[in-house]
């Protein structure tokens, strides 16, 4: 501002004992001017003249004064006055003036220092006390922002020289109107003392703590770090010590709040990879790499990408080495060496240098030019040796420095850089790369033929990428691209015609820097010189914001991306005007907005402010004011404390497997987008994170100057039948940001692709014992799983009834407890641990320990059972009961007629038993022996029996106790065991001992086969195949035709050990086996020594696939499984790096796969009881969250397109309360995959602010038939009346919609009157809106009348109350604080009906129902007793969970 050299006087009428000088250079002053109290005195200070001796000059004239109110910019211990500072560094020059001021003031006057930071720190206080003294004044300062609360100010002066008050001399409505704060840049500390430069560079924030490098003249440049105060300027630590110069700490880099860096502490002997925390200790060598024979720093191009550090080492000059760092010596690594080939001296020797690098997605793209003229390369790198590539090589030369290759910029996840040669037919134009050789490409020859358009200076702008380039007829201008020939457009020639505005060779004058969506960046047009502009990317929109230095000057010529900062939409950089030289400047897009900061330098000097850096409301920048040479200086800068609010759309919410078609979510941000923000999400749906589309990691950045980031989902095109599956991103709100509440979620559908899946994934059938839970008595998990006639029958433990039979359909509401047979938690498979089901021509026959009356236990009583609770029961016998002890009772189908070992009470030892399902013919085959090995050969029944003296016999038994016969005695052979019954082609095959027989069921024809010990006996194709080893060959696979002869080595395929599995398919024998060279794997036989082969090393190696490899003892025990599905062979592997997982394998090494990591990562699922029932797999997994449960996969789904379906399960939720509204959709047909529907929501009631928004789509998970659909209301306080939501079913590709479909609604009810009973028994009566009633002691009638009532009880001692009018479907009880006093630790069931607290029966007329309670339900010595009844009702009606809250 320009004003009179003479000091104005603003008022009419001159107080005598109030005075108010402002320095015109504070924001807005003329607001103050006209907002002092009245009977003020207002100075304006001249900004060309001495402050202190223009104030000193009127205080000459004044006497008496009892306040003087100084209002200028300050900063710790000083404030600004003119052209000059009054600080604690000039109060002895100003002394004598100073003492001069006690003569016009009053003996109790203050002086009031209005200047942000004034008192701050020690400095600011001794300067407010030095100066006290010699004005004799009480003085007041502030000791932090003075001015808008909005910028993080007030009005209060903190700090006094003495206990007093300050009296401001403003209208407070005048302060309160006030929109800025008076700071003003300030040197933060002499570094170099004297006129000496420190020269400090590469400022940077980490976590809030200002780093960068300087020279005190001492020490050489070394670390420093500053929080802004002189104080807090200090030295980190000498690396180097001796002060020697070049070889600075570099490469500043903020890696996970921890700054990293490169230095050398031995004067170019130990260059290494550096950390710090800020302290001289926690300053430490991560790695060191020695020296670089060019004697340069050998470790550079830092770059973090998620939590690796990225960085380059080279020794030589003519190789690069990339590396990795964790932050750990150990854990930093290296990658892969870019040129091994290269040596130096070499005729391909290169003097190359990595001067670009930049994230995309997770990958780190790095450009190698090559100083010494030849080519120059792009490579890509994951962090892994193999993962590092090179993209693309031998890019043309650029005439001057080999190949032009640089810029490298990431828009939408596509990398954009410069490439080309002068020779080339193309020349230098824009290029892009999407990772692959094919995929980088030239985008456009923007300057057609030969000729370059070297374009340059590229910054992106809402995923469009601008640039400036040279097309051959505008001159160098102003070019935007969307990676399209076609979309590489000029925006506009700023200089007319061949001239540009923009010159290539000027260093990064022209760098185009975004803010908020507008681009900044400086451009000659020819008339004004080199100047301000902005564009929106329209020609129209490409406008000059200010010419600063008025005519064809410029303001600018060498301005540098480090010069531009934004701070909330305000940017500052440096700018010479032509008076004031260069100095700090700042704009907020307009031509009034864009103002001098300071002339830091005054005069037409040079501050020259560089490296701009914003950490905690202060802008940080190196500057010279041409006393104290290149410094620290700081500007508080408090931008308004505006969270943003974050939303979330789909704005492609339709992806497909096919093609890898991806769906785009849209993270928006209002407000100030001046700084990246990272924004964090949950993900959910039906579809798997990482293995059904691409790696979402729950974070995502929104990147400086940008208001939005697309986070793409790209499908993964498996094998698999998955249906139509759902993505969720659910946004939730973060200290520095909110949530739109309309738009916190959005969902996406990945289409499956139909063409290449061949089959399903598994499903979690049912999670029977809630959570991960473990039962200590018992391990819970499903065994025992067998088919019978189409249905999964198992036992299990769900945690309330112990373990007792259940059933599956395959489905979530079809699997169920088929009898609780000892009632409660006992169970009854408590010696007998799976019960051994069995299938005999439709029946299930198990054994079960059934407690008697006595509390003592009748072990392995046998039952059978229909699938209902009613056809389960124990088959009567003659006798007391019938049991099979407490072992597996080894029980075999022979030609329908169940054989099993047994005895009853009659008989004082066991025997062979049968049954066909009846009492009559339950019978006893023959008394005094124990069979066991129970085997079916071609209607016969043959086991083994012990004569009661440890003798060993093979019989035979046609199921007549005549017919029941020893076939031979192998007595002489007492210690040996009879094992491995195997029936082929009507013979019976066996092991006595270690050696193989056979028998025909006649003593003559049970003769030795061959002196070897077969293991795993199997019958193919009619052919004995087992393994066996002799002192030969080792163990090996065998096959036998009978003959000692015929009983031979299949192949020597040196096995050292075998699995405990020979399973056939299709003819073909699979087993597991161990050689040395590749571990425990999967091989396949067809009975040839050449088809006898390795199906494929699943874990790569000498490593096993076999649990042995697995390190956890909890697998020491489990065996891999193989089981024929449908001519596939389904069985489980680890990998070396998944855990024990399903797989499935059709005999070729590509068609052996895994099925699904259901414990995802190196956890292991360990599938278990695999049990094929209709072309369903059911077996017993573990997916790391639910522990063992019962899973399936459907491995022949069928093409029925489901019918799906919507209703209100629960219509009404109401606002108050968590009483939520329900609806369901449902599916019919195949279940085995997910299932995406979409709806569209309608009603009165607005979807994210009246109640918790939906999507509009829903995920039914494979194995559930429906899923519902949650109506939260929010508790808006208003009065809004009832609101509805109504839901109505959209057409989808791979469903129907019910025929007779109509929208379906829920009603949210707006509050609940409130209403408390006392102690007395006088009725309560409610009102006709919807009422909460908490009756309280005494008993009484309660009547809710009409509207949606809910009856709360908080304690057993509300007893004997009766309510009128339930209304089933509207009204509630609700017994959640009454069940918390009652249960140790608080309820946390949500059915006390089923867990045993509630019981509900007839009350004292038919139509009425009495609620009874048990305290301890049925674990301790309480019984039910009456609580309250409702008349009206019946219990049949009463018992539906909608009718409570628990």
């Amino acid at each position: 501002m320009e004003n009179t050299h003479q000091s104005q006087l603003l008022t009419a009428k001159i107080p005598q004992n109030r005075i108010v000088f402002i320095d015109p250079t504070v924001e807005d002053y003329q607001s103050l001017v006209h907002g002092v109290l009245t009977d003020t005195e207002v100075i304006v200070l001249n900004t060309h003249e001495d402050g202190v001796e223009q104030i000193s000059a009127v205080l000459a004239t004044k006497s008496r004064i009892a306040s003087v109110h100084i209002v200028s910019h300050g900063a710790p211990g000083l404030v600004y006055l003119g052209n000059t500072q009054l600080g604690q560094h000039t109060l002895n020059s100003y002394a004598g003036q100073l003492i001069n001021w006690a003569k016009a003031l009053s003996n109790d006057a203050q002086i009031l220092l209005y200047g942000c930071d004034v008192a701050q720190t020690e400095l600011g206080k001794t300067f407010v006390q030095r100066l006290a003294e010699l004005t004799g004044a009480t003085v007041l300062a502030s000791n932090n922002k003075t001015g808008s609360a909005a910028l993080g100010g007030n009005w209060e002066l903190e700090v006094t020289s003495k206990n007093a008050t300050a009296v401001l001399a403003f209208e407070s409505a005048t302060l309160e109107a006030y929109e800025a704060v008076l700071a003003k840049p300030y040197l933060v500390k002499d570094i170099y003392l004297g006129s000496g430069n420190s020269d400090p560079s590469t400022l940077i924030n980490v976590n809030g703590t200002l780093y960068f490098i300087a020279d005190d003249g001492i020490h050489g440049r070394e670390l420093w770090k500053s929080d802004g105060t002189a104080t807090g300027t200090v030295l980190v630590k000498d690396i180097n010590t001796g002060g020697y110069y070049y070889n600075q700490p570099s490469s500043l880099t903020n890696f996970n709040g921890t700054l990293y860096f490169t230095a050398d502490d031995s004067n170019g002997i130990d260059y290494g990879l550096w950390k710090s925390d800020g302290t001289t200790f926690g300053t430490v060598q991560v790695e060191g790499f020695g020296y670089d024979r060019g004697n340069s720093n050998p470790v550079g191009s830092l770059l973090t990408i998620n939590d690796t550090l990225y960085f380059i080492v080279s020794y030589d000059r003519f190789n690069r080495s990339l590396w990795k760092s964790n932050g750990t010596q150990a854990g930093t690594v290296l990658v892969k060496n870019l040129y091994p080939e290269l040596e130096e001296g070499g005729t391909d020797a290169r003097l190359s240098t990595v001067t670009s690098s930049i994230n995309s997605n997770g990958v780190l793209y790095l450009r190698v030019i090559n100083l010494a003229g030849g080519p120059s390369d792009l490579w890509k790198t994951d962090g892994t040796p193999d993962g590092t590539v090179l993209l693309v090589d031998n890019i043309p030369s650029y005439v001057e420095y080999g190949t032009y290759l640089s810029s490298l910029i990431n828009v939408n996840d596509t990398v954009y850089f410069n490439a080309g040669d002068y020779d080339s037919v193309s020349g230098i134009e824009l290029w892009k790369s999407d990772g692959t050789t094919q995929g980088t490409v030239q985008i456009k020859d923007i300057n057609p033929g030969s000729n370059s358009s070297y374009p340059n200076y590229q910054t992106y702008v809402n995923g469009t990428l601008y640039f400036f380039a040279d097309d051959g007829t505008h001159g160098r201008e102003l070019w935007k691209s969307d990676g399209t020939e076609t979309g590489t457009v000029l925006v506009k020639d700023i200089n007319t015609g061949s001239s540009s505005s923009n010159s290539e060779y000027n260093d990064l004058a022209f760098t185009l820097t975004n803010i908020n969506g507008t681009f900044y960046f400086f451009a000659n047009d020819g008339i004004h010189g080199l100047e301000l502009w902005k564009s929106d990317g329209t020609t129209a929109g490409t406008v000059l914001v200010k010419d600063i230095n008025p005519g064809i000057g410029g303001s600018n010529y060498s301005n540098n991306i480090s010069n531009f900062f934004n701070v909330n939409g305000i940017f500052y950089f440096a700018a010479d005007d032509g008076t004031h030289g260069r100095e700090l400047w700042k704009s907020d897009g307009t031509t009034a907005g864009t103002v001098l900061v300071e002339d830091i330098n005054p005069g037409s000097g040079n501050s020259s402010p560089d490296n701009l850096t914003y950490v905690n409301g202060k802008l940080y920048f190196s500057a010279d004011n041409g006393i104290k040479g290149n410094e620290l200086w700081a500007l508080d800068i408090i931008p308004p404390v505006v969270s943003p609010i974050i939303s979330i759309t789909a704005i492609d919410a339709d992806a497909a497997e096919a093609d890898s078609d991806p769906a785009i979510f849209r993270i928006s941000r209002t407000g100030d987008t001046s700084t990246a923000l990272t924004v964090k999400y949950t993900i959910s749906g039906t579809a798997n994170n990482g293995s059904d589309y691409n790696q979402l990691t729950e974070s995502i950045t929104i990147a400086a100057g940008e208001s939005f980031v697309d986070l793409t989902v790209t499908p993964k095109d498996d094998i698999y039948r998955e249906g139509s599956e759902t993505v969720t991103l659910t946004l939730f709100t973060q200290p520095d940001y909110a949530v739109d509440t309309s738009n916190v979620a959005a969902s996406a559908i990945i289409a499956d692709d139909a063409s290449t899946a061949v089959v399903a994934q598994p499903y979690l059938v049912k999670d029977i014992l809630p959570g991960n839970s473990y039962i200590p008595a018992d391990s819970p998990e499903p065994s025992g799983l067998t088919n019978v006639g189409g249905i999964l029958y198992f036992t299990v433990n769900d945690g309330t009834h112990g373990r007792e039979v259940w059933k599956s359909d395959g489905t979530k509401a079809g699997t169920v407890l088929v009898k609780d047979i000892n009632p409660g938690y006992d169970g009854s498979f408590v010696y007998n641990y799976s019960g051994s089901p069995n299938n005999v021509n439709g029946v299930l026959f198990f054994a079960a320990d059934v407690k008697g009356d006595d509390g003592v236990y009748i072990s392995g009583q046998l039952w059978q059972s229909d699938g209902t609770a009613d056809g389960t029961f124990v088959i009567p016998v003659s006798g007391d009961y019938l049991s099979v002890g407490s072992y597996d009772f080894n029980p075999t189908n022979v030609n329908g007629i169940f054989y099993f070992q047994a005895f009853n009470s009659t008989y004082d030892f066991g025997g062979l038993w049968k049954s066909d399902g009846t009492a009559a013919g339950t019978i006893l085959v023959k008394k005094g022996i124990s069979p066991y090995n129970l085997t079916n050969v071609n209607g016969t029944l043959y086991f083994v029996a012990d004569d009661g003296d440890y003798n060993k016999q093979l019989w035979k038994s046609d199921g007549t106790e005549q017919g029941t016969v020893l076939v031979k005695d192998f007595t002489e052979n007492y210690y040996f065991n009879l094992s491995y019954f195997t029936n082929v082609n009507g013979i019976l095959y066996f092991n006595v001992g270690d050696k193989l027989w056979k028998s025909d069921g006649t003593e003559a024809g049970t003769v030795l086969v061959k002196d070897i010990y077969g293991r795993l006996l199997t019958n193919l194709n009619d052919t004995l195949y087992f393994f066996a080893g002799d002192a030969t060959s080792g163990i090996q696979l065998w096959k036998s035709d009978g003959t000692e002869a015929g009983t031979v080595v299949v192949k020597d395929i040196n096995i050292t050990d075998i699995s405990n599995n020979l399973t056939q398919v299709n003819g073909t024998l699979y087993f597991f086996a161990y050689d040395s060279t590749h571990g425990n794997e999967l091989w396949k036989s067809d009975g040839t020594a050449q088809g006898t082969v390795l199906v494929k090393d699943i874990n790569p190696g000498s490593g096993s696939s076999t649990n042995d490899y697995i390190p956890d003892s909890s697998f020491s025990s489990y065996s891999n499984e193989l089981i024929d599905v449908g001519g596939t062979l389904y069985f489980t592997a680890n990998d070396g790096t998944r855990g024990i997982e399903l797989w499935r394998s059709d005999g070729t090494a590509e068609g052996t796969v895994l099925v699904q990591d259901i414990n995802p990562g190196p956890g292991s699922s360990a599938p278990s009881d695999l049990t094929l029932v209709n072309g369903t797999l059911f077996f017993n997994a573990d997916d790391g969250i639910h522990s063992f449960e019962l899973w399936a996969l459907n491995t022949n789904p069928t093409a029925v397109v489901p019918t799906v379906s919507i209703t209100a399960t629960d219509t009404n939720a109401v606002e108050a309360g968590n009483n939520l509204g329900t609806f369901r959709i449902s599916r019919t047909g195949d279940i085995s995959t997910a299932l995406a529907v979409k709806y569209t929501i309608s009603g009165s009631a607005n979807n994210g602010s009246d109640y918790t928004q939906l999507t509009g789509i829903a995920g039914i998970v494979a194995g559930e038939s429906f899923v519902d659909i949650t109506i939260n209301p929010v508790d808006d306080g208003l009065a809004e009346g009832s609101e509805t939501v109504t839901l109505t079913l959209n057409t989808g590709d791979d469903y129907s919609i019910y025929t007779s479909q109509v929208p379906v609604t829920v009603t949210i009810i707006d509050q609940f009157n409130v209403i408390n009973g006392s102690g007395s028994r006088d009725p309560l009566t409610g009102t006709d809106g919807s009422d909460r009633i908490t009756g309280g002691v005494g008993s009484k009638t309660i009547t809710g009348g009409a509207g949606y009532d809910e009856f709360v009880y908080t304690s057993i001692k509300e007893v004997g109350q009766r309510i009128s009018d339930f209304t089933v479907g509207e009204d509630k009880i609700v017994l959640t604080q009454l069940l918390d006093s009652l249960v140790d630790g608080g309820y946390n069931g949500n059915d006390a009906i089923s867990d045993g607290y509630v019981r509900l029966v007839q009350g004292s007329t038919a139509n009425s129902t009495i609620l009874q309670i048990d305290r301890d339900r049925t674990f301790g010595n309480a019984v039910f007793r009456p609580f309250i009844q409702l008349d009206n009702v019946t219990p049949q009606q009463m018992d539906n969970l909608n009718n409570f809250i628990f």
